[in-house]
């Protein structure tokens, strides 16, 4: 197979917007199920076999819908991860040249300012709900200068959770102009292999396995995945509908398989992408346009979603589980789009 320069934009706008509701929903409705009592363990960063049985065991009850997010809705991330990827090909691979100090600086900025007022909002809440929260000044740093990630706890600095993606998000642009743009596939193919065989190797220790899983070393393979869809033809047997519906099929299959052992675990970021793609395709697209406002405003829902969050949680008691759920989730949607347009007027200005 050679190396296809003429990019293959093979996904619409308005599917990648499809895909990126996708994302970004499944990660909020997480980020809640996953902390309310009894809810299955996700295996996201490490993995644990005794999370993927007690999901099996409890999936089917009264609480389906909070074990299922609880313990899939991260699988978000990769879909994001492509994305990315996808976005990037689709944007510089037709270019001839690409300032390396204009790159950077843009897409760091681009991080940046979500991050910076998502940081200040929750510090805020936090300290307003009584919350002892201790942020050094050198971890505000390493916060905003994408460092964080490489600071070896994850449960002791990352915090908000969710904001580890930010880091990880930069490691990903910077792999892409110094190995990606203008290079063979050969060498994202070769460190997307040795990742891999690193993960696998880190099955017992559970402190460096998540330390890899916040950072670019975790994510390389939905990431060649993306590049990899844009310089090949490799998704032309999604072309017709019964192609599509078996290859759904397939790959929940495979996905179901693949939960019950570390190694397998491993591909499960690339076995989530097909169903997704494939399940995008299958939906008439004039049917996202009810929910597309979520995925144009993705990132902006991934900043405050875990400042609702966390004001939102205690109220469970009184309004139950699915009632809190759903007042956090349209809190989110409304504060999010503030949050957007406050950030749009800063960049105006500059």
């Amino acid at each position: 197979m050679e190396e296809d320069r003429s990019i293959n934009n093979w996904l619409s706008r308005e599917e990648c917007t499809a895909l990126r509701t996708i994302a970004i929903l499944s990660i909020v409705v997480h980020n809640f199920a996953h902390k309310l009592p009894g809810a299955s363990s996700e295996n996201e960063f490490g993995y644990n076999v005794d999370n993927s049985n007690y999901f099996w065991n409890n999936v089917i009850s009264s609480d389906f819908f909070i074990h299922l997010f609880a313990y899939w809705g991260h699988l978000g991330v990769p879909i994001f991860v492509f994305l990315s990827a996808y976005g990037l090909s689709l944007k510089y691979e037709r270019k001839d040249y690409i300032n390396l100090k204009q790159f950077l600086l843009s897409h760091y900025k681009k991080l940046f300012y979500p991050l910076l007022i998502g940081s200040i909002v929750y510090l805020f809440i936090m300290y307003m709900i009584g919350e002892d929260i201790s942020f050094s000044l050198p971890r505000i740093i390493l916060q905003c200068t994408m460092l964080l990630n490489l600071v070896y706890s994850y449960e002791q600095y990352m915090t908000p959770g969710p904001y580890w993606y930010f880091g990880m998000t930069m490691q990903l642009y910077i792999v892409y102009i110094f190995l990606v743009y203008k290079k063979p596939m050969k060498w994202l193919l070769g460190l997307t292999i040795v990742s891999i065989i690193l993960l696998a190797y880190l099955y017992h220790d559970y402190k460096v396995l998540v330390w890899s899983k916040c950072n670019i070393l975790g994510w390389l393979l939905p990431f060649a995945i993306g590049i990899w869809s844009i310089r090949f033809d490799y998704f032309s047997m999604l072309s017709s509908k019964k192609s599509k519906v078996v290859s759904l099929i397939i790959f929940f299959a495979l996905f179901c398989l693949f939960d019950r052992n570390y190694y397998l675990w491993l591909f499960i970021p690339a076995v989530v992408l097909y169903i997704a793609i494939c399940f995008v395709k299958l939906v008439p697209i004039n049917l996202w346009k009810y929910i597309r406002g979520a995925g144009s405003n993705s990132m902006y829902i991934f900043v405050v979603h875990p400042i609702i969050r966390d004001i939102m949680l205690p109220l469970v008691p009184n309004m139950g589980r699915y009632g809190t759920m759903i007042l956090y989730i349209v809190s989110t949607l409304i504060i999010a789009w503030l949050v957007s347009q406050c950030i749009k007027k800063i960049r105006s200005v500059h």
